[in-house]
C-alpha cells in the first residue's frame, strides 16, 4: 500500500512541481539580440506553504497527498495571476519562444488540472481562492464566483502567452 501512497503523492504534487521547474528556469532576466525577457514566474513570491508541501520528506500519507493537490492547485491559480500580472519592458518582445512554450505547457496542464478540480472538488478550489484572495489583499471571492475567477484567469494567463509566441514568431519570419 505504501507504493500506492507514494505514487498518488508524485501524482499530486506533479503539476506544481512543473510550475516551479519553470519558473526557476525562467527567473532570471536576461537581454539576448535587443530582446528582454519578460519574468512572467517568480518563484520566490508563491506561498511558501504551497512549496513546502510539494518537498514534503517524511511518511507519505492520505493528508500529504492533499496537501500536495492543493499546492499544486494554489500554485497553478498563483502562476496565472503572475503572468497576467508580469509587466513588459518598453513594449519590446521576449527573445526566445521555446521557455514560453514551457509556460504555454505548462499553463495547458494547469488549465486542466483546475477545471478537473472545479467539476470534482469544488470546495477545495473555493477554499484555495480564498487564501490566496486574502493573503494577496484583493476581493476575496466564493462558491461559483471563485471558480470561475479562477478558471478564467488561468485562461487570460494562457492567452497571454500564446499571443507573445505568436508575435514574436511572426516577427522572426519578417512579419
Amino acid at each position: 500500500m505504501g507504493a500506492t501512497l507514494e505514487v498518488e503523492f508524485a501524482s499530486a504534487r506533479g503539476i506544481g512541481a512543473d510550475i516551479l521547474n519553470t519558473a526557476r528556469a525562467r527567473s532570471e532576466f536576461r537581454v539576448v539580440q535587443d530582446r528582454p525577457n519578460i519574468l512572467f514566474l517568480e518563484p520566490e513570491k508563491f506561498f511558501r506553504e504551497y512549496v513546502d508541501a510539494l518537498n514534503y520528506k517524511g511518511k507519505i500519507g492520505p493528508e500529504s497527498i492533499e496537501e500536495a493537490r492543493k499546492a499544486s492547485l494554489g500554485l497553478s491559480v498563483e502562476a496565472a495571476l503572475q503572468i497576467i500580472e508580469a509587466k513588459s519592458y518598453k513594449k519590446q518582445f521576449v527573445e526566445d519562444t521555446e521557455s514560453l512554450a514551457d509556460i504555454n505547457r505548462m499553463l495547458g496542464r494547469s488549465v486542466k488540472f483546475v477545471e478537473n478540480i472545479s467539476l470534482n472538488e469544488p470546495d477545495l478550489l473555493i477554499a484555495v481562492v480564498g487564501e490566496i484572495s486574502k493573503r494577496r489583499g484583493s476581493e476575496i471571492f466564493a462558491g461559483e464566483t471563485a471558480i470561475a475567477w479562477a478558471n478564467e484567469n488561468l485562461v487570460k494567463a494562457k492567452q497571454r502567452i500564446d499571443k507573445k509566441i505568436e508575435a514574436i514568431e511572426a516577427i522572426d519570419r519578417g512579419y
